[in-house]
């Protein structure tokens, strides 16, 4: 992916006098990272990650999000949870405006993506997971961010053209009405990550080192937070893993039980997150031209994934969970 915001060694260098993180070695591009610029950047007293917010650029409110999404993370460092440090600057700031560029510095925490879920891997997300999910769900914070209250069970226009031959937008106005049979008082709101899935988590030895990129840090619904990982671990295009998902979540409620009403609404949530899967891709494959190819054969796969899923009732995907 091209890079949003470059930064050479100079600019580096002169970054660096609002840190106490040593001096200058070196510096690499994130490619990965689509919606912000993200660096690895080494100096004599370390490694570290330095990502720009690049919506800030776009949109001045969204500084405050950052500074809340900072908050959250500085919060949760005083938990035994898998999370990298914020680095703060010399006169204790999370969150540095820098040539007009918002942007945090992390430590580097080792680790790799997981492109598989072993059993032992399974569990220790799983806990890590739950245990996260407690702690969000005690969260005291002032000011917190939705991305609409209670979006799921809105029957607002989907604004994408049919793909494939899916009706994205008559799809979605369906799925609208029947997530509204769910008793919504019965579904518990929190802080959730919004993205935990594969790509956003680092595991070594088996075990989960990090959780990482709390750019869809928000208020919503505690089941919304499963079904995520569900939906990106589990929900195949022309399969369900049940094993993997039995496993999930029984690991996950030795340490947080969810309530009926809640299991329910993680089987119309995955089909929420699907929609917004589909339209993510189509989204970044406008702005990112040298990989619209492959981002909208992404598209495509999720759609085929979307209609299997489809196929599922909801008393059948209960009966997987348990």
């Amino acid at each position: 992916m091209a890079i949003l915001t470059k930064f050479t060694r100079e600019d580096f260098e002169e970054l660096l006098e609002h840190y106490d993180i040593g001096e200058y070695l070196s510096h690499r591009h994130v490619s990965w990272a689509f919606a912000n610029t993200v660096y690895i950047l080494r100096t004599t007293k370390g490694k570290f990650l330095m990502k720009i917010f690049e919506q800030c650029k776009i949109d001045p409110d969204y500084a405050d999000f950052v500074r809340y999404q900072a908050k959250t993370m500085k919060l949760l460092e005083k938990t035994s949870l898998p999370s990298p440090k914020l680095i703060e600057t010399k006169d204790r700031k999370p969150i540095l405006v820098f040539r007009k560029n918002h942007l945090m510095i992390q430590t580097f925490v080792e680790g790799k993506h997981p492109r598989k879920f072993g059993a032992s891997l399974l569990k220790n997300v799983a806990k890590n997971q739950a245990l996260m999910s407690r702690e969000l769900l005690n969260l005291k914070i002032e000011k917190r961010f939705t991305w609409g209250r209670d979006y799921q069970f809105r029957q607002a226009p989907f604004k994408i053209p049919p793909i494939s031959g899916f009706d994205i937008a008559r799809k979605y106005a369906l799925l609208s009405k029947e997530t509204r049979s769910l008793d919504r008082r019965k579904l518990r709101r929190s802080m959730v990550h919004g993205d935990f899935i594969a790509p956003n988590l680092l595991v070594k030895n088996n075990k989960l080192t990090a959780v990482i990129d709390w750019d869809d840090l928000h208020e919503d619904f505690l089941a919304l937070e499963i079904a995520t990982f569900i939906t990106h671990t589990f929900v195949k295009t022309n399969e369900i893993d049940k094993k993997g998902l039995k496993l999930y979540m029984q690991e996950f409620e030795k340490y947080l039980r969810l309530h009926l009403e809640e299991k329910k609404a993680v089987y119309f949530f995955i089909k929420n997150r699907l929609f917004g899967v589909i339209a993510w891709h189509i989204k970044q494959a406008k702005i990112h031209k040298d990989q619209a190819k492959r981002l909208m054969r992404s598209a495509n796969i999720t759609v085929k994934t979307y209609k299997h899923f489809d196929k599922i009732l909801l008393q059948e995907f209960l009966s997987m969970l348990d």
